[in-house]
């Protein structure tokens, strides 16, 4: 799971086009600390609940992302197609993380 949220990271996430400065920091910050936080869910196999609350964490990080991306589409700082591959990767990485909490 990090592995793949360090690839959501690295690649473009509009191919060529050009994300916004503001958006961009968003994105690298809140995937980075989904991250973060899924690095402490895997120490602490032990407790259940803590897990599912850190996962959950992860999750809402990347909710941020998308959330943002609507708004930068609304605002016209990023195009329509942008923000529908945003929006297909950041869930797919949600439906991931989710996952690892069950």
């Amino acid at each position: 799971m990090e592995c793949e949220l360090g690839q959501g990271l690295a690649a473009p996430l509009c191919g060529s086009e050009a994300i916004v400065p503001t958006l961009q920091r968003v994105i690298t910050r809140r995937i980075a600390k989904a991250q973060s936080l899924v690095q402490k869910a895997a120490w602490r196999m032990d407790r259940k609940s803590v897990r599912i609350r850190l996962l959950k964490g992860a999750a809402r990080n990347l909710r941020v992302v998308q959330r943002r991306a609507g708004k930068a589409l609304r605002k016209g700082r990023i195009s329509a197609a942008c923000r529908e591959q945003i929006e297909v990767t950041i869930q797919r990485l949600r439906q991931s993380v989710l996952g690892l909490s069950t």
